[in-house]
């Protein structure tokens, strides 16, 4: 008798590539259409794409067929869905501001900058802008992925 080696903590949660099935195997494991496999996917069910040839964890199909769990993920796929767009939302205003400050003094907040210290800064009248300019691009910065 073989024995099987028991995976612990998120080791269990993560599947072998003989666990995988492909989008038909999937569709015929829930007695479902492939194109609703597709759309369950685009919903929140995890797949792995591998160059072009999507397979579904066998794992997380046997969860899906639960409604709990299948509704589970599919909030929290919305969710993440919905942070994206948020942020996506946030990038967009903080670069139409950038561009603005941009035109308006013929060039970027590090080349114009660069050689000016805070309490230069604080001395010109456009301080205010410069200062929320600067806010922009360091908002920028920590939005953005390394």
């Amino acid at each position: 008798m073989i024995k099987k080696k028991l995976k612990k903590g998120i080791e269990a949660l993560l599947p072998t590539f003989d666990e995988m099935l492909s989008i038909n195997e999937a569709a015929e494991e829930l007695g479902v259409s492939e194109q609703r496999i597709h759309q369950y996917i685009e919903r929140g069910l995890n797949a792995v794409d591998d160059n072009g040839v999507v397979q579904v964890p066998r794992s997380i199909l046997e969860e899906w067929k639960d409604p709990t769990f299948a509704f589970e993920m599919q909030w929290i796929h919305q969710n993440k869905q919905l942070q994206n767009r948020i942020l996506e939302v946030k990038l967009e205003y903080i670069n139409k501001q950038i561009a603005s400050f941009e035109e308006e003094y013929q060039g970027t907040f590090y080349q114009l900058t660069r050689h000016l210290s805070e309490s230069d800064i604080d001395g010109l009248d456009e301080a205010v802008d410069f200062f929320d300019w600067r806010d922009f691009e360091e908002q920028k910065k920590r939005l953005l992925p390394n």
